[in-house]
């Protein structure tokens, strides 16, 4: 009896000792289970507000859930020290802003993440929130252009610092497109002339985007001859792009030349290229765009018949989807 109360106290002075240790020791692999799942928590939230703003429907009802769900990332990120949540809750919710063309509200939240970054002497992260947020600013209506300019400057600037080459140059294009639109055509001229030579060099393949901005100004210039040079070299840019973006609009504005020098032979066969790729990836408006502009280049030619014969067969193919598209064959 001695001998087993001997063994049971023994078995209580080694639990005692070592029921310490092993709490000590479970303690961080419970608080990094924690960790990892309010990390998750906050993603969720990140994607739930994300998916809120980009949400098609009653806008101020949409912006006000992805407010939410990014205003509760945003807090369970501070508490949790999580500061990559917490800068893109911030940079998302100015997202939600601009997406409402609230500029005034956007602006403090994008500044916050650009201000740590710049505080933290951070200049590559401080130059893609620059970036970033100069992107972000784009309206079709150019209503932010001003706005821009500076953060695609303050970018640039960061980039070269950086030893960003290919970064600062887009950057510069981006700025140079400002300018093209709003009619500072020799500035835009130089700018992208630099970097279309640099893009050149660093074999850059969507140079051909560079191009069509040439295009353009030389289009405004009313400069047909470099006009028709940057098309066309935006075309065969594309064409040796492995992975092309958009490939029948640069297809479609070299018709487009072409049939303003009337030229509507070569306008017709580019037309028909257009019309291929948008017929492929089953873009109907782009295929009754690039149907109605062959219509009209055979027309040029006095192929009035053919014309018919065309629209008739491109009908069949691809059929209309749309009022729009309806209107466009009646037009015609």
């Amino acid at each position: 009896m001695d001998y087993m109360r001997t063994k049971m106290h023994k078995y209580i002075l080694i639990c005692f000792f070592l029921f310490p240790l092993l709490v000590i020791t479970a303690q961080p692999v419970l608080a990094q289970k924690l960790a990892v799942a309010d990390t998750n928590r906050v993603n969720t939230l990140l994607q739930l507000g994300i998916d809120q703003v980009n949400k098609s429907g009653e806008f101020q009802k949409d912006l006000d859930s992805a407010l939410r769900y990014l205003n509760e990332a945003e807090q369970l990120s501070v508490k949790i020290k999580f500061r990559k949540g917490q800068l893109n809750a911030l940079t998302y919710k100015g997202k939600a802003y601009l997406e409402a063309r609230d500029l005034a509200k956007a602006k403090p939240f994008f500044l916050r993440v650009i201000n740590f970054y710049h505080n933290q002497g951070d200049l590559l992260n401080e130059a893609l929130a620059c970036n970033e947020f100069a992107d972000d600013m784009y309206t079709e209506d150019e209503i932010y252009n001003d706005e821009r300019i500076p953060y695609y400057k303050r970018a640039a600037a960061l980039f070269d610092q950086t030893n960003h080459k290919l970064k600062m140059l887009l950057a510069l294009k981006d700025l140079a497109d400002i300018h093209l639109d709003q009619g500072k055509y020799d500035l835009a001229k130089s700018e992208l002339i630099f970097v279309a030579g640099e893009l050149k060099i660093l074999k850059y393949p969507k140079i051909y985007q560079t191009y069509h901005l040439l295009a353009v100004l030389f289009s405004r210039l009313t400069d047909t001859k470099n006009e028709l040079f940057y098309r066309i070299a935006a075309v065969k840019s594309m064409e040796d792009d492995p992975k092309p973006s958009n490939p029948g609009k640069y297809y479609y504005n070299l018709s487009i030349t072409y049939s303003n020098m009337h030229r509507f032979d070569v306008a017709i066969y580019y037309g028909k290229k257009s019309l291929e790729v948008a017929k492929r990836s089953e873009d109907n408006n782009a295929y009754y765009k690039c149907t109605a502009a062959i219509v009209i280049y055979l027309g040029g030619l006095y192929k009035f018949k053919e014309a018919l014969i065309f629209l008739d067969n491109a009908e069949r193919q691809l059929p209309p989807q749309n009022d729009d598209q309806k209107r466009t064959i009646v037009d015609m």
